[in-house]
């Protein structure tokens, strides 16, 4: 929902016309018109006294709010899941020992819909699971919104002999500048449709994704206009077959 279409939305549920929101706000009946109408972005100060009058916060009207509850909502779980990695820990002696649980973070696991659509703020219906990841494998662990992990499920998708399908990747969403990335292996936006890990050459005016089988599938050329195929840099997989 647009700004506009919210500030009609709360109008309309506390029964003023635009008229009588004038009044209230100080705000031109024809400016509200065009807010409304999403022909006109309000300054954050008009957006204020248009709140003000509606006797709700500018962050009801922005769904910031609702972005905020939902960010605590996941940051009391992930919080949930530290704690009970610690009160296993606790509970078993040998892993206690050898383990520090402050070491670790939960990274949500996200479906491929979501990876393509380049979501950065995760509502649990895009949350597969959590998994558990070492500080020490990313740069900047408590960041914790720059990490997501995927499920390779296909092959084609897949960067063999390193990453096969099965294996489980975490992803920096952050980072993303094809001059940093030259030789890392990332997940690229796919033209054709979904995704592909590659490794990454940045050659003057293009980004070429390599495979390391030259066998299994052509390389990919975009060209460096089309950066944004960037989804992330991969900094840690887990294999079905090894602990790579």
């Amino acid at each position: 929902m647009t700004i506009g279409e919210k500030v009609r939305a709360v109008r309309l549920e506390k029964g003023f016309s635009q008229q009588k929101l004038q009044e209230k706000s100080g705000v031109e009946r024809n400016f509200i018109s065009l807010v409304e109408n999403n022909h006109r972005s309000p300054s954050f100060k008009t957006l204020m006294r248009i709140a003000k009058a509606l006797g709700v916060s500018v962050g009801y009207i922005t769904d910031y709010d609702k972005q905020l509850a939902e960010r605590k909502r996941r940051q009391n779980k992930e919080q949930s899941l530290i704690t009970n990695l610690s009160q296993t820990l606790v509970s078993n002696n040998s892993l206690l020992n050898s383990v520090d649980c402050s070491q670790f973070f939960p990274a949500p696991i996200i479906n491929e819909a979501t990876l393509i659509a380049d979501l950065r703020e995760f509502e649990e219906e895009n949350i597969e699971d959590y998994v558990f990841i070492s500080a020490k494998w990313v740069e900047a662990p408590l960041e914790l919104e720059r990490y997501c992990c995927l499920w390779v499920r296909e092959r084609e998708k897949a960067l063999p002999p390193l990453i096969e399908s099965g294996d489980l990747i975490c992803l920096d969403s952050y980072q993303r500048d094809p001059c940093e990335l030259d030789g890392d292996i990332v997940v690229l936006r796919d033209p054709k449709g979904g995704y592909s890990i590659k490794r990454l050459s940045f050659q003057g005016d293009h980004i070429l994704g390599l495979p390391e089988d030259p066998m299994h599938q052509p390389p990919l050329l975009l060209p460096l206009s089309g950066q944004d195929c960037i989804l992330g840099k991969v900094v840690w997989c887990w294999s079905k077959f090894d602990n790579k």
